[in-house]
């Protein structure tokens, strides 16, 4: 026998609102109805609350918006010649409204959004919609219908029965509820599985909710009785896939059973001697046939009896291509780890000594500097496969004879210099001090700054690595001294003494020599002085032989001592 229950709901509450400031302007009207779910049609008593700032009476319009904001129904004059008094809550007014959409025009849920339009005030000045605030949201729900139905009343064997319950278009939620004992695979679904403990008469009731709407059905359900069942596989799975076991069965049609796999328990419904269960499996699995029943009120329970277990074996392989690691050079020694079932095999860029060997030695293909090589092992199991990659970081190694720190050098009365290491292709250099003084500003330049030279040796050192290569250094010496000159000159074309040597002028910025004779009247005179004074005069004359005086002035220098000319020979 079949119960049907119709159940309609209306929800409305009224909490109180506040008329806001729109915009620079006044709000003329606000509606303060709070938003309301209904059972396809109900009354909703409407709440609009004018400024109390205008003058009264009050005239107000709404409309009533469907999906898509369509326009469903619009009253210019809902409101008409409303004067505000102390019995209608203070310039608050309700008025109640028939909600209502017939089936045929508007089918299915509707939301439903109610508006002030239009208004006007005691002096007759008209509003319209862009001086209204707020809305109410109606949610319309329909009655589930037909072919809502719990479904047929069910007699069956065994103590399990699927039912059959057909839900009304207007929602999917749905809930079974067990009058009179057992249980459901899904109670949320048109079609669970009942179970019960034992066999007899079970009433249950199907109820489908569409929000506020709902509508309730029954269905009675009569257990019987007891069969027997086997249970066999020939799937195989790589770590998950689809897997078949067959079932064979004795005993009348149509039979229920119960097998557990996992630690899960499922049902199944079988109307001939032989049925398939189809699962999706996650690794090796055990399957256990519990029970089974049949027509004439029987049931058989199984606890691990021959050809009620069975396991589907997974034969995905594991790959382990082994860790990353850096080489210097081009050639290394792989570390995969050998499969336990299956082979395995070596891929990507460069060559393999021995493709299926997993401890293969691999030589890199061509690169300068460093390259990063990404190889795969694949082991194959039967129709598993498997993969996993390790990344070869190579490092090409540092030639000596490409890599210096640039030569030697004297500095006079200077304490900074440009270095001048040889640049580089590829890898990393850094400058260090080793003896001395000296801070460098960018020492990983190859020709960084160095300032704070001390007087005498100073020994840098130009290191480059590359990786995990062996690193290559190479050592500077810059000695750093005063300006140091001599006394006397013999300019006769000898080669011998035939200019005036200051070592270390050229060094010195903004230099200038000036020549005086005896009485300090001033003979010869140049800036940026480069050692090529050959004992000329101003005009460029020879001067006499004998003694004359110098002085060498510069950035950080300021020399005065005698000097004397002696062209003739001995």
């Amino acid at each position: 026998m079949r119960y049907r229950i119709l159940v309609l709901f209306l929800i409305m509450t009224l909490p109180s609102g506040f008329l806001k400031v729109k915009g620079q302007g006044v709000v003329f009207a606000e509606i303060i109805t709070p938003d309301i779910a209904l059972c396809e049609s109900g009354t909703v008593n409407i709440q609009i609350k004018f400024n109390e700032e205008l003058e009264q009476p009050f005239n107000a319009g709404i409309e009533i918006r469907g999906n898509n904001d369509v326009l469903i129904e619009g009253s210019p004059l809902f409101i008409e010649e409303y004067y505000p008094s102390e019995n209608d809550n203070n310039y608050t007014v309700t008025k109640s409204k028939p909600i209502h959409l017939p089936i045929d025009s508007y089918p299915g849920n509707n939301t439903l959004r109610i508006v002030i339009t239009n208004g006007k005030d005691g002096n007759g000045i008209l509003y319209g919609a862009e001086d209204m605030a707020g809305e109410t949201i109606i949610t319309l729900y329909r009655t589930p219908s037909s072919p809502f139905s719990a479904g047929s009343d069910i007699e069956t064997c065994g103590l399990s029965a699927t039912l059959n319950a057909s839900a009304g278009a207007e929602s999917n939620t749905y809930s079974w509820t067990d009058i009179a004992g057992g249980s459901f695979s899904d109670n949320s679904v048109t079609d669970p599985v009942f179970t019960a403990v034992t066999d007899g008469d079970y009433l249950l009731g199907f109820t489908q909710t569409n929000g506020v709407c709902s509508v309730t059905d029954q269905v009675s359900v009569k257990l019987n009785g007891q069969p027997s069942a086997a249970i066999s596989t020939g799937s195989t799975i790589c770590g998950t896939g689809d897997a078949e076991i067959d079932v064979t069965l004795q005993g009348y049609a149509p039979w229920q059973g119960q097998y557990s796999y996992n630690g899960q328990t499922a049902s199944f419904t079988a109307s001939s001697s032989t049925h398939t269960i189809s699962h999706n499996l996650n690794g090796e699995t055990d399957f256990q046939l519990i029970s089974v029943s049949d027509v004439n009120n029987c049931e058989t329970t199984y606890s691990y009896e021959p050809g009620t277990f069975v396991t589907v074996p997974d034969k995905q392989p594991l790959a382990d291509a082994g860790s990353d690691k850096a080489v210097c050079g081009n050639e290394t020694l792989l570390a995969a780890l050998a499969p336990s079932a299956g082979t395995g095999s070596w891929s990507g860029d460069g060559s393999f000594a021995s493709p299926n060997n997993p401890t293969s030695t691999y030589i890199s293909s061509p690169y300068t500097g460093s390259a990063v090589k990404t190889l795969t092992w694949t082991v194959v199991n039967d129709k598993c496969s498997a993969s996993d990659q390790v990344n070869i970081s190579f490092f090409e190694p540092l030639d000596p004879d490409l890599i210096s720190a640039g030569r030697d050098t004297a500095l006079y009365n200077k304490n900074n210099y440009i270095l001048n290491a040889s640049p580089l292709s590829f890898g990393e250099g850094e400058w260090s001090v080793l003896e001395g003084g000296g801070t460098l500003s960018r020492h990983r330049e190859h020709n960084s700054p160095v300032e704070g030279l001390k007087y005498g040796s100073n020994l840098l050192r130009w290191t480059v690595t590359n990786g995990i290569c062996a690193p290559v250094s190479k050592d500077l010496v810059i000695r750093v001294t005063g300006v140091k000159h001599y006394t006397g000159i013999s300019p006769n074309n000898d080669n011998l003494n035939d200019i005036f040597i200051i070592e270390g002028a050229e060094q010195i910025e903004n230099n200038k020599l000036s020549v005086f004779d005896r009485s300090g009247k001033l003979v010869y005179q140049t800036a940026s002085y480069q050692n090529n004074w050959g004992g000329i005069d101003l005009n460029g004359k020879a001067l006499p032989d004998g003694n004359y005086y110098f002085r060498f002035q510069g950035d950080g220098v300021d020399i005065k001592d005698f000097l004397i000319i002696k062209r003739s020979k001995p």
